[in-house]
């Protein structure tokens, strides 16, 4: 019994794209035109798109229906396509199906603004069909973790891997052994993986220079115990402004915080014994509440015997009588950054080897 063969295909002949296809060629084409800024503000009208995209006016509508549901354009009630700027749009492979976050935090266990930042990061994935998974091995903490690292990336296959908070060990493994991964923060001395971050210290010089220009000439920067890269950042740009001012009389101090807060409440104390107007760059906002707390309490004068500037704004800041002046980070543009560039590293799996800073957003309370 004979079995038949199939006719070898006339290349000059070649079949015709199905139906699907024109769909998503049509939908390629409207987006690189979109992100090419081609059409800025609203989409032409049908018979122009269907006369420069070469297809028919079923199959733009079948594209267009497409482009809606991704929240990438809208209709108006005139009609027209208008071209949605935010939230920012990225596009994942469909082969990469997950990333895995890497955290010594579980998810009780982050801050608030941790977790804004990752809520919008998986809303933004989710768009593209990805998965983002959240695991925290107490392994991550120990001093030697290559093994346990080792194990576990064998594991777990995943297009890429988003390293939050973690140790300079840890940073290390990922980026002697060529793991694909992003580090959220900033990388240590000698680590080469791509990073984002917040610019740590364009803020510090900026509060150091906002704090002069209120007439506030000493000036402390309150600091974590323990400096991660991005804090080092920030406390050699603190200590750099200081030097550089050309205000008279400008004092500058760095205080690392520790858990009891007494060294930082003893100095503070001095200070305003001496009578001296006093400028207070807290980095972090439990450490910018706790002080908050206390300086109500001592009926302190805000604005004219203290100045406080928090790095960074919590989710209890808006339920404060005083509100703190803080910087505020743009969570959407944070998260489309960030996976723009998860992107990138799983398409290329080569993504450069650089820092991505970001300054955010001042907001001035009542505590300057």
């Amino acid at each position: 019994m004979t079995s038949k063969r199939k006719p070898a295909e006339d290349p000059a002949n070649p079949k015709p794209l199905r139906r699907r296809s024109l769909i998503t060629q049509a939908l390629e084409a409207l987006r690189q035109h979109i992100d090419d800024g081609v059409w800025t503000e609203k989409l032409p009208g049908e018979r122009h798109l269907c006369e420069v995209l070469m297809i028919s006016r079923p199959t733009l509508r079948s594209a267009l229906d497409q482009l809606e549901r991704e929240g990438i354009i809208s209709v108006s009630q005139g009609k027209h396509r208008l071209i949605n700027k935010e939230p920012a749009r990225v596009q994942f492979p469909r082969s990469a199906s997950e990333v895995i976050l890497l955290s010594t935090e579980t998810p009780s266990q982050m801050r608030p603004s941790t977790l804004y930042q990752i809520d919008e990061i998986y809303k933004t994935l989710q768009k593209t069909g990805t998965r983002l998974s959240i695991q925290s091995p107490p392994w991550l903490k120990y001093k030697k973790p290559d093994a346990h690292l080792a194990q576990h990336v064998k594991e777990n296959t995943t297009a890429c891997w988003a390293l939050f908070s973690l140790s300079e060990a840890v940073q290390r493994w990922f980026s002697n052994n060529s793991v694909p991964a992003i580090v959220s923060g900033s990388c240590y001395p000698g680590v080469d993986l791509p990073s984002i971050d917040l610019d740590n210290g364009a803020i510090a010089k900026h509060a150091v220079g906002t704090f002069l220009r209120k007439g506030f000439t000493r000036i402390f920067l309150l600091a974590p115990e323990k400096l991660r890269p991005g804090s080092s950042a920030s406390v050699a740009a603190f200590q750099e402004a200081i030097k550089a001012s050309t205000y008279p009389d400008t004092e500058g101090r760095v205080i690392r915080v520790t858990a009891r807060r007494e060294a930082m409440i003893r100095q503070i104390d001095d200070q305003l014994r001496a009578g001296a107007r006093l400028g207070l760059y807290v980095m972090q906002s439990l450490d910018a509440l706790y002080l908050l707390s206390y300086l109500l309490r001592k009926k302190v004068k805000f604005g004219a015997d203290v100045g406080l500037i928090c790095f960074g704004k919590e989710y209890f800041f808006e339920h404060l009588v005083v509100t703190p002046t803080c910087y505020v980070i743009n969570k959407e543009r944070f998260a489309t950054k960030f996976c723009q560039m998860l992107i990138q590293q799983v398409q290329t799996r080569g993504l450069p080897n650089k820092a991505v800073l970001q300054m955010p957003d001042f907001q001035v309370g009542d505590t300057l």
